[in-house]
Order: C-alpha cells, then sequence, then structure tokens
C-alpha cells in the first residue's frame, strides 16, 4: 500500500507553466502530483486521461482516500479522432505536433482544433462537414458526467471548473475575442450558451454542481479580481503567476476545506 498522497490535474488552457494552479495546489496540499494538463486538449481526452490514471493508481494499491482530481474542462468544441497507423510524424503531408495519448503514452490521439482550420486539413474537413455545435454541447456534458460518475462510485475527492464558462451566458466570449474580425462562422462557434437546448438540458440537470468550483469559470474571476495585475498578454486571456497563486489560494483551497476539510501543508515532493 502507498503511503504517498497524489493529486490529480487535468484539463487545458494555459497550464504548461511550474506556476500554474496545479502545481501550486500540489505544494500547498504537500502531494505528489501527476499532471495531465495539456494546452488545447479535448474535454474527451480530459476525461479518459482522469479516468485511466485513477484506475492505474489503484491497481497500485494506492488508497483512494489519498487521491484528489482537479479538473478544468475546455470549451467543446475541441475534438480529436484515433489515428492507428502511427504516421504521426508527418501527417497528412504536414509535420504536426498535434497528438497526445491516454495509455502507455502512444500518441495516437490526434486533437481537432478549431484555430487550426486553416493549416491542417483534417481539422478544415472535420469543421466543415462532421462538426456540429449542439453536438459537442452533448459529448462535453456527457464527459463531465461519465467523469464524475467514475470518481464517485470511488469515492474520490475532486473537484471541476471551466476555463471559459460554456453553460450558460451566451456573451461571455466577447470579452475574450475581438468578434468584428471573426467570420460569422467563428462568431458562432466561439458564442456559447449550452443549457439553451433541450438536447443538453436533461444531462446539465444530472452534473452534480457541488463539485464545481463556486465561479462562472477561471477566466471570469480573474477578470473580476485581478484584471489589472494578473494577465500577460494585453488581451488578459493568459493568466500569470499571480493570478495562478491568488486563483487557487482564494479559491482552489477553501473549496478544498470546506468541502473535504483538506488543509494546506508546508512541505511538498515531486514525482
Amino acid at each position: 500500500m502507498s503511503e504517498n498522497k497524489i493529486f490529480i490535474a487535468a484539463g487545458s488552457e494555459f497550464v504548461n507553466n511550474k506556476n500554474s494552479w496545479q502545481y501550486i495546489c500540489k505544494e500547498k496540499l504537500n502531494y505528489d502530483i501527476f499532471d495531465l494538463t495539456k494546452e488545447k486538449i479535448s474535454n474527451a481526452l480530459i476525461s479518459r486521461n482522469v479516468i485511466y490514471k485513477v484506475n492505474e493508481l489503484i491497481k497500485m494499491n494506492y488508497k483512494t482516500d489519498d487521491i484528489v482530481v482537479g479538473i478544468m474542462w475546455t470549451i467543446p468544441m475541441i475534438h480529436e479522432r484515433y489515428i492507428s497507423d502511427g504516421k504521426n510524424d508527418d501527417y497528412m503531408g504536414k509535420s504536426e505536433t498535434g497528438f497526445t495519448s491516454v495509455v502507455d503514452n502512444v500518441k495516437n490521439w490526434r486533437i481537432l482544433n478549431h484555430d487550426s482550420i486553416s493549416s491542417s486539413e483534417d481539422c478544415e474537413l472535420y469543421f466543415k462537414i462532421i462538426y456540429n455545435k449542439l453536438q459537442s454541447y452533448v459529448l462535453s456534458v456527457e464527459h463531465i458526467l461519465r467523469t464524475q460518475w467514475f470518481l464517485n462510485k470511488l469515492g474520490i475527492k475532486y473537484f471541476m471548473t471551466t476555463y471559459v464558462d460554456f453553460f450558460s451566458n451566451d456573451k461571455n466570449l466577447l470579452k475574450i475575442y475581438d468578434f468584428s474580425k471573426l467570420t460569422e462562422y467563428k462568431r458562432e462557434g466561439y458564442r456559447l450558451n449550452m443549457t439553451a437546448f433541450n438536447e443538453v438540458d436533461y444531462l446539465y440537470a444530472m452534473i452534480d454542481m457541488e463539485r464545481f468550483l463556486p465561479i462562472d469559470s477561471m477566466l471570469d474571476w480573474l477578470q473580476e479580481n485581478c484584471a489589472d495585475n494578473g494577465f500577460k498578454d494585453s488581451e488578459k486571456l493568459k493568466p500569470n503567476d499571480f493570478a495562478n497563486e491568488k486563483f487557487t489560494t482564494e479559491v482552489i483551497l477553501p473549496f478544498l476545506k470546506n468541502t473535504y476539510n483538506l488543509e494546506p501543508n508546508k512541505i511538498s515532493k515531486l514525482i
């Protein structure tokens, strides 16, 4: 039986920094960390990565009470496809970096990102022919539900949030993008109002919102609480070290204390 306590962090959006929220959580809690965060990853892969890693830890005899999971869901418009031929170095005639793995570090999952339409043939085909906004909403809620049901069944402590509020505010991305510079296709794609559709409502009603941080989203909270000194870009999209520290100490850690009675510690270790 392992004696280490584990913090599993998963999600997307500006997380590739040792001063990001997940490493501050790791330090404050004095937990070892498995960092599954990646830039521009789909909600499907966020869910799969968490389920796979938790299952592996349990097979290694970690106690479920010693595992804490933190997830930051990304926008629903990012998808993925499985590439089985292994030709990832020069996929579709171009050198691509948009591959990731779930099992055994085999990078066969290809990220389909709406921002890559102009430079990636399969992304262009997907978003012009297959992509559907409502379907993306349905899939994202199903990924959230699957992950919650899995963690709840095991009795694992966890919190969830989103980087951008995609549940109910159909104007929230106006704060992020200059809509006047977007095509109508992208303008509609970036406008999020998940709960406006009957196909989503019954799924959304099953989400345990008590496991979500008590905020609209990380970005909304930062823009409200440290707009002047919390970002490293003029568009106020990319949080800096100060913002990550403030968000972790004022939102995440109080939630863990109030929900699970987890107290910060002073000494930490890193896997």
